[in-house]
């Protein structure tokens, strides 16, 4: 069956499911899985050679993002930007907040083809994607400075996707093929019912966390990790089972905890590398060379967006602070205690590689010279050098002209231009 039949056949089916919406879990996913391979051999075809010759085709991408998170509005774009490229013969349809997978079964419906393309969240699989969820460990090297900590981010995550083996690699065994890894933040901080001004005062005091990493981290401040779903967490605040949320400023606004916790604290905690733009293998090698180009240049451009509303986001908070009575707390207390951690992990980190990365002191050599190269461009392009100071009206105003310190358009064309894709 060659690549155009078998990706047509995954359509179909595809838009079965979305039609009965029957297919959600794992048992769903390996049955379908089945059916596509039993079905194989049924049919023909042949592989345009350019958008020309390319008959019109609907891809599905998958996300758990709201629409009109700063993720979301960046993917409304991106789809934009593709049909109009290819003068409409490729249209993006858009699924968001889970709506056609979810969460957790993500990767296998990439790989079954139940989804074309998306967001995939490495931090889900850390048995399948060890590389991936490694890497995710060293994200306490980048810079928290607003703005340059999120084009440091964006540059570096765009040079790291495109010139690593170890984490290509991963992802095509899946029958994958990864277009870029876009962020929207910095570093994670702490928006608590109380300000929390030392490791001391931090016993005792509950926080909810999304994973390990920041799990972690939180106790090395001396706080007491909680683990529970972020759609919990609200009302877990309020009944005082947790005091504090650690999550970027687009999570305190987009899940209302700002309105009841009014202590901010932006400690240097890691920011997140876990979220991968995906396609299916057999739907990219369906596709002309011309046409993939079109998308992986749209999903460059995508990436940049997602990161300049991300800023966006941060400006309404800093913002909106001052009328809805949050503090900008001083982090630097709890920064020592955390910034001695993240050196152990680090220290450590090589001993505890995958057995696929088969050089980890290279690899995260390979990622330091990423993230000094990322922080070149955005200096490059902010023109100063960034404010580490963490004094909380340097953090406030980094918030507050962060998304006008810089040109999107000539950012992202020096990313483009130098990250190797």
């Amino acid at each position: 069956m060659t690549p155009a039949a078998e990706v047509g056949l995954l359509r179909k089916v595809n838009h079965m499911f979305v039609r009965y919406k029957a297919v959600r879990g794992a048992v769903g996913l390996a049955a379908l899985a089945l059916t596509l391979s039993a079905c194989a051999g049924a049919g023909g075809g042949s592989t345009a050679t350019s958008l020309e010759e390319m008959e019109p085709t609907t891809l599905s991408l998958h996300t758990a993002v709201p629409v009109g998170s700063p993720d979301g509005k960046a993917l409304t774009a991106f789809a934009e930007d593709v049909a109009e490229q290819t003068g409409g013969k490729v249209e993006i349809e858009n699924y968001f907040s889970g709506s056609l997978v979810a969460g957790d079964q993500d990767l296998q419906a990439f790989k079954a083809g139940v989804a074309d393309m998306g967001m995939l969240l490495s931090s889900y699989h850390p048995q399948d994607l060890p590389v991936a969820n490694w890497f995710g460990q060293m994200q306490s090297l980048r810079s928290d400075s607003t703005p340059h900590g999120f084009l440091q981010a964006r540059a570096s995550l765009a040079r790291m996707w495109s010139t690593s083996d170890a984490l290509n690699q991963e992802i095509e065994a899946h029958n994958l093929v990864a277009l870029g890894a876009p962020t929207v933040g910095t570093n994670f901080g702490l928006l608590c019912t109380k300000p929390v001004t030392s490791p001391e005062e931090a016993k005792g005091v509950s926080v909810r966390t999304g994973g390990p990493t920041w799990s972690n981290e939180a106790a090395a401040m001396g706080f007491t990790p909680v683990s529970m779903s972020i759609l919990e967490a609200y009302d877990a605040m309020q009944r005082g089972v947790i005091q504090c949320v650690m999550g970027s400023a687009t999570t305190q606004m987009a899940y209302g905890f700002w309105d009841i916790a009014k202590y901010w604290h932006s400690v240097s905690t890691s920011g997140t590398a876990a979220t991968v733009l995906v396609v299916n293998a057999n739907t990219w090698r369906s596709l002309p060379p011309d046409v993939q180009q079109i998308i992986q240049n749209a999903a460059n451009t995508y990436s940049g967006r997602a990161m300049q509303n991300g800023l966006d986001d941060y400006r309404i908070f800093g913002e909106e602070a001052k009328e809805r009575g949050v503090t900008f707390v001083d982090p630097r207390p709890l920064n020592k205690p955390l910034d001695e951690h993240q050196a152990t992990v680090m220290g450590e980190l090589a001993s505890t590689a995958p057995a696929t990365v088969t050089d980890p002191d290279r690899f995260i050599d390979d990622w330091r010279a990423a993230l000094d190269w990322g922080m070149e461009v955005a200096v490059d392009n902010v023109g100063r050098e960034p404010n580490e100071s963490y004094a909380p009206d340097d953090i406030l105003n980094g918030y507050l002209t962060g998304p006008d310190d810089f040109d999107l358009e000539a950012f992202t064309a020096a990313v483009r231009g130098n990250a190797g894709n």
